[in-house]
């Protein structure tokens, strides 16, 4: 089970490696990881695109639904996130 610490850059999300979000862009990137589904645990964004780590449930759902949803959010998200951090690379996860 998870929990969301202060610690932490967003509820039950914090930063792999070195670098995070740019605080301007913060409230972007908080509102991106809360359209995530439970199902996503990690999320990068690179300048090459935007990828994630899934486990595959799909919580009553078809698995071809599943992985629609999943395409859906990754372009919604490469939309918003991927051209404001071609600098910075970002890298995500849901910490237990």
């Amino acid at each position: 089970q998870r929990h969301a610490h202060g610690i932490h850059f967003h509820g039950v999300w914090d930063w792999v490696g070195k670098h995070g979000a740019p605080e301007a862009m913060a409230s972007d990137v908080k509102q991106q990881l809360d359209a995530l589904p439970e199902s996503i645990v990690a999320l990068e964004c690179t300048s090459v695109g935007v990828g994630v780590q899934w486990d595959e449930r799909c919580h009553g759902e078809a698995p071809e639904a599943a992985v629609e949803g999943i395409r859906d959010l990754l372009l919604a998200i490469s939309e918003k996130l991927v051209a404001a951090y071609a600098k910075v690379p970002l890298a995500a996860e849901r910490v237990s």
